[in-house]
């Protein structure tokens, strides 16, 4: 799994969000639709904040080493990355997935507590803003 919490705000976003409960007034559960728009062409942004030294290609089908368990040549992103977040480790995510599937098998995480991440990275300063955020 990559190492998330060196960086304090986001140790403390992750903190306060796996605390919390469905129902947090700080950072209110933003449903899958709403993180998915408002992600939408933002996943290379999120990516770079969440896992510093990911390695980045010019072409998306080009194949590297894997960010989570390290082998070489298993790694790649979709074509449709930046939009979805998609990639694939045909080593140890070889079912591949969107950018929540993805943050939660990095993060090794359920699919509901990479939401509830995505959900108070979206609604805090540590994620440069494109739009206000409304739930």
């Amino acid at each position: 799994m990559i190492e998330l919490l060196n960086n304090p705000g986001l140790k403390r976003a992750w903190e306060m969000i796996y605390n919390a409960d469905e129902t947090s007034d700080e950072f209110p559960l933003l449903s899958i639709e709403y993180i998915k728009e408002k992600a939408y062409g933002r996943w290379g942004e999120i990516f770079e904040l969440l896992f510093p030294g990911i390695t980045r290609v010019n072409s998306y089908n080009t194949y590297c080493t894997c960010p989570a368990c390290g082998k070489k040549w298993k790694f790649r992103y979709f074509n449709d990355y930046e939009e979805t977040g998609g990639c694939i480790c045909y080593s140890c995510h070889p079912e591949g997935g969107d950018g929540i599937a993805t943050i939660a098998w990095m993060l090794d995480c359920s699919q509901n507590e990479a939401r509830c991440f995505l959900s108070s990275l979206l609604q805090t300063d540590l994620l440069p803003a494109d739009t206000d955020l409304q739930p």
